[in-house]
């Protein structure tokens, strides 16, 4: 780790110290936190949520995808209200804040996305998102469905009131749920029209054997093969999971400039595979990490996705195939990337977004007490330097000697977290005290919700 100072100035990085100058700055000019003994991490950017299902958490349990959807999700997301979907989003953010999250790509629902939007403004989250795009389906999707015409005039109310709120924080995606969920017509007008070739795309793909079978019967491709042959998807979408590829996959991913969000638990708690990663990173596709919805993990936690990541990697290909710094670089300038906004956000450096969380090692047992000396270059040592040193008796106190990216990706806690920054605001305390509220409001919400899912009928109690 590296001692040093972070300068901030209108919400941005404008040095980090001693690496950048030091701005010349008169005292007293600045306002200044002490903060010895802590250390600054960029934000968590996470490429893959679903707010909307926060309070569907618990209900969903040992299913495979297609009965999770059915049976679960598709009709409690179809239950809410405004009502519902203000409460599900404030759970969930005010989750992802404590755990360090400063920015989220989210698929909401087809109805009451603007409540997402709303609660993410007003807690300080930086969030990519709009309504989920679903126009053909099983029965179980039917309170979903909505024409090709009214899922595009949706969208473009959410963009017109959302897009480029609060100075670029709250910006609007399109987001088919997944090819079987949208027809070709709605395909083609949401990659070919000229006017919505500024918005990121946002869905799943690969995530299961049953799904690649499906939409080879629907369109003789394979799901990356579908998706990288829509014309205008370069550089935009963001595909989550991704786990069911070949290698023609993973180059028509890198050549179609197609991103990759991979949700390790998710995939786990779901068994819908073990997505491989080295691979994904040795073709060339840029991946970040995401959650996914609480339903299928269920939480909603960054420090666990890196460390199921890294493990998903291991059991694949080895415990040498994959470095914790790289795992900690997809959970946030991958993620960022992923979006889009990698000259933004998920790195701190001069003129990027000041989105960073602190960390006080001493919180949590895991990491208490720790060894790491300051170094200009921040201890960052590749893979391969690491089993080296532990190979060389003569390096014994660098044998010895804690990895920073080791440590937090497998050893760190939302516990760690004491502070968020997202713009150069700070949007999470760990000592504030808690919304009494919170908890009975969201108690009212999921018996709202069971109520509409489970109507009562005659005499029944």
């Amino acid at each position: 780790m590296r001692a040093g100072d972070l300068w901030l100035e209108g919400g941005r990085v404008v040095a980090e110290t001693p690496r950048d100058p030091q701005p010349e700055w008169t005292p007293g000019s600045y306002l200044e936190i002490a903060l010895a003994g802590r250390w600054v991490l960029p934000g968590f950017v996470q490429a893959h949520l679903h707010l909307c299902q926060t309070l569907l958490r618990g209900w969903a349990e040992g299913r495979t995808l297609y009965r999770w959807l059915a049976e679960v999700i598709w009709p409690g997301e179809a239950a809410h209200d405004a009502a519902t979907m203000t409460v599900a989003a404030e759970l969930g953010i005010r989750q992802l804040l404590s755990g360090g999250t400063t920015a989220i790509l989210d698929m909401g629902t087809t109805r009451h996305t603007e409540s997402i939007a709303e609660v993410a403004a007003r807690l300080g989250l930086r969030a990519t998102l709009g309504p989920a795009l679903m126009d053909r389906g099983p029965d179980a999707a039917r309170g979903l469905l909505l024409s090709p015409t009214e899922s595009l005039a949706r969208f473009e109310a959410f963009a017109a009131a959302w897009d480029g709120h609060d100075a670029g924080r709250i910006r609007a995606a399109l987001c088919p749920r997944f090819v079987p969920s949208v027809s070709e017509p709605l395909w083609r007008e949401l990659t070919r029209r000229p006017d919505l070739a500024r918005f990121p795309i946002h869905t799943h793909g690969a995530e299961t054997e049953e799904e690649v079978a499906e939409v080879r019967s629907l369109t003789g491709k394979s799901p990356i093969g579908y998706l990288a042959s829509l014309p205008g998807v370069s550089g935009r979408l963001c595909l989550a999971h991704a786990v069911w590829l070949d290698d023609d996959d993973r180059r028509a991913l890198n050549d179609s400039g197609l991103a990759v969000c991979h949700c390790p638990s998710s995939n786990l708690k779901l068994g819908s595979g073990l997505a491989d990663l080295r691979a994904l990173r040795d073709a060339g596709v840029t991946v970040g990490l995401g959650a996914d919805g609480a339903p299928c993990n269920n939480r909603l936690d960054p420090w666990q996705e890196m460390r199921q990541a890294a493990f998903v990697a291991t059991a694949r290909r080895g415990p040498e195939s994959i470095d914790p710094w790289e795992i900690l670089a997809l959970a946030t300038a991958g993620g960022a990337d992923a979006l889009g906004q990698g000259e933004e956000i998920g790195r701190l450096r001069p003129g990027y977004q000041a989105d960073f969380c602190l960390l006080d090692p001493e919180r949590d047992p895991a990491t208490s007490g720790t060894d790491l000396e300051p170094s200009e270059d921040g201890n960052r040592l590749p893979a391969n330097r690491l089993r080296a040193m532990n190979e060389n008796q003569s390096e014994v106190g660098a044998r010895f000697r804690e990895d920073p990216a080791a440590l937090l990706v497998f050893a760190g806690s939302p516990a760690l977290v004491v502070e968020t920054w997202v713009a150069g605001r700070q949007v999470y305390r760990a000592d504030a005290p808690l919304d009494p509220d919170l908890g009975d409001r969201v108690r009212a919400a999921r018996g709202h919700l069971r109520s509409r899912l489970h109507p009562r009928k005659g005499n029944e109690p």
